[in-house]
């Protein structure tokens, strides 16, 4: 379960794909309460061409 530790709230982020060469990573963010796994249709087709981010904001998912 990768987490980041910010500003003393643990916020949990999944990544998917390689890093490409001369290409910024593709950083999936949701709406209003939702969380990261919303784009689990969408990561197949975007991570054959970018590394691709989801997370899950604060105060939803698996975010404190």
């Amino acid at each position: 379960m990768p987490i980041i530790t910010v500003n003393k709230s643990s916020i949990y982020f999944e990544s998917y794909g390689h890093v490409q060469p001369l290409r910024q990573p593709l950083l999936l963010l949701h709406g209003l309460g939702s969380c990261g796994a919303d784009w689990i249709l969408q990561i197949p087709d975007f991570s054959a061409h970018f590394q691709v981010i989801t997370l899950d904001l604060p105060g939803h998912g698996q975010s404190q």
